[in-house]
């Protein structure tokens, strides 16, 4: 078994052991998960098998797949999610398009596909679990990618992921233990794979 390289992330996971009491739980160390992963690599994962996993997540991207009705939520997901793709075709220099319907998916080229994956296979191994381990949390890449580069921050990008559900409650009724729950759970998600990522980005951790 290898060790943590990154000194500022052996300091947050010492943190987190420090924070537990006379019980363990393991739900509040993100990190410590994270970093388990990332050393016994329990699937025998390569950087190649990440990122395929990855990109396989873009065709099904949350913000990638707008409604067609009704026009309040379709303005809403236009104003809240268009950024982001904005964004992300600049930073990565892609032209996907998103689609409004559930048969024609999204248009993303294969120059869009390429330098993504040119991005990904360009960070380290750890970073990648934890880029992984954010995308398969929001179900977005692009979201991952907004958070990991500080375009956005993860409330917001909590936000963004679950928009459709937030809309609906609006309408219907919230039950407010349970969604706000929920919304915590994936902030928490997203905020530590995005800590842990950039806390190995600068590292010499490898495959």
């Amino acid at each position: 078994m290898g060790s943590v390289e990154s000194e500022p992330l052996a300091v947050a996971i010492a943190q987190e052991w420090n924070a537990q009491n006379d019980v363990i739980d393991r739900t509040h160390m993100r990190l410590t998960g994270l970093a388990f992963t990332a050393l016994d690599n329990p699937f025998h994962l390569d950087k190649d098998t990440i990122v395929k996993g990855i990109i396989e997540y873009l065709e099904t991207d949350t913000i990638l797949t707008f409604a067609d009705q009704p026009e309040s939520l379709v303005e809403l997901q236009n104003r809240k999610w268009t950024p982001v793709i904005e964004w992300a075709n600049h930073e990565f220099y892609m032209d996907i398009k998103p689609t409004n319907s559930i048969i024609e998916p999204p248009r993303i080229t294969e120059n869009s596909l390429a330098n993504l994956k040119e991005y990904l296979m360009a960070q380290p191994f750890w970073s990648l679990i934890a880029l992984q381990y954010a995308v398969e949390a929001v179900k977005s890449v692009l979201i991952t990618l907004a958070t990991a580069s500080h375009s956005i921050e993860a409330p917001y990008a909590a936000e963004l992921a679950r928009l459709e559900q937030i809309f609906q409650a609006q309408i219907w009724g919230n039950v407010e233990w349970c969604h706000d729950i929920e919304h915590l759970e994936l902030t928490s998600r997203l905020s530590s794979a995005v800590l842990f990522a950039n806390m190995t980005a600068n590292s010499q951790l490898s495959s």
